[in-house]
């Protein structure tokens, strides 16, 4: 019984519902459509190690282990990276505002190291991570050009290249429009559901001889119905008549 009663109550209040799940659907539309738009450029870096003659791998070891690979992350990640970007691309951006935008994830298992650029400007995006990929790759065979000079044969070396470079994204990251108004219109229909059973908490009218059986722990026998008048309104209706079950 009790169950059919919020059946019922859904279905005489399904207004609400829809009016809230609406509303929702279209705020979240609205604020997405407001949103400025965020486009990730994504470049991997590939790094690769070779032991020296005197079989020392310690470099070696520190790439495959993760360790040095991990470190290479960070390092594309530095302000001061971010700040000989911003100089060769000549952008009016300070270095801290485009470290944010930098995120390199390291996988040992390949040794790679993926690069994101998240900007509000897609071309920018790109010209910002395949600069960043390149003037790294410059940092790192200079540092082992220099290894090689001073050790010779008896260095390890550590070389990092481009092994796909960033283009320009298609479409932004975020807002995601569809998925916003989706998760606006699931909160919609919860949220007005609970109103109406809000609404319905509050409300103290008794719908009918069933629900009037249920709060009174009793059968209904016989009710007087609305009758309606010459002038078209409607009597009250008695309360109805029942008999202790």
């Amino acid at each position: 019984m009790e169950l059919k009663r919020y059946v019922a109550l859904l279905q005489r209040s399904w207004w609400i519902v829809a009016l809230v799940t609406f509303v929702a659907m279209a705020s979240a539309y609205g604020i997405s459509k407001a949103t400025t738009p965020i486009f990730r450029a994504t470049t991997t870096l590939a790094a690769g190690a070779s032991v020296g003659a005197s079989g020392n791998a310690s470099q070696y070891i520190a790439l495959t282990t993760g360790g040095l690979l991990s470190q290479y992350a960070k390092a594309l990640t530095t302000r001061t990276l971010a700040q000989q970007v911003s100089e060769a691309l000549k952008l009016d951006m300070p270095a801290q505002k485009l470290q944010s935008e930098i995120k390199a994830v390291p996988t040992t298992q390949d040794l790679t190291i993926r690069v994101d650029v998240e900007d509000k400007d897609p071309n920018r995006a790109r010209l910002i991570a395949n600069k960043l990929a390149d003037l790294f790759v410059k940092q790192k065979q200079e540092e082992a050009n220099k290894g090689a000079a001073v050790l010779g044969s008896q260095h390890d070396t550590v070389l990092v290249s481009v092994l796909d470079p960033a283009f320009t994204p298609p479409q932004p990251i975020k807002p995601k429009t569809k998925i916003n108004v989706a998760a606006a219109g699931i909160l919609g229909i919860v949220l007005g559901v609970l109103i109406v059973f809000a609404l319905d908490w509050f409300d103290d009218t008794v719908r009918g001889p069933g629900e009037a059986e249920a709060l009174l722990d009793t059968r209904i026998l016989a009710a007087i119905p609305q009758v309606k008048t010459r002038k078209g309104a409607y009597a009250e209706p008695a309360a109805p008549a029942g008999a202790a079950g």
